[in-house]
């Protein structure tokens, strides 16, 4: 029993690692309800930000939309998002350089 203590403290101190790490290497978050931006935090280009809810408005899309580094490259994951969709904020993130999301405003 008493190991329990220390076990529980481990693993919050990994699932805090995690989540950090996680948030180090997001640009943006969005959350859409019913083809409207909600919710937006990060970095975005307000152009990319324009792009997308054009994106979204005109599927009606419902989800959520995470752009996050890897490997050197924007890679954009999503969910709830049909798969048209996810193509075309896919495409419309592709456009930007790197650095611009890199260097844009926070939201």
């Amino acid at each position: 029993m008493s190991w329990l203590v220390p076990l529980a403290i481990l693993i919050a101190v990994v699932a805090a690692i995690g989540y950090a790490a996680r948030r180090a290497i997001t640009l943006f978050e969005l959350r859409v309800h019913e083809g409207k931006v909600v919710s937006a935090r990060g970095r975005v280009p307000p152009e990319l930000l324009r792009d997308l809810e054009d994106v979204f408005a005109r599927a009606r899309a419902e989800g959520a939309l995470r752009v996050h580094l890897e490997n050197g490259r924007a890679q954009v994951a999503g969910t709830g998002l049909d798969e048209p969709t996810m193509q075309r904020a896919r495409n419309v993130v592709g456009r930007f350089p790197m650095a611009r999301l890199k260097t844009a405003p926070r939201l």
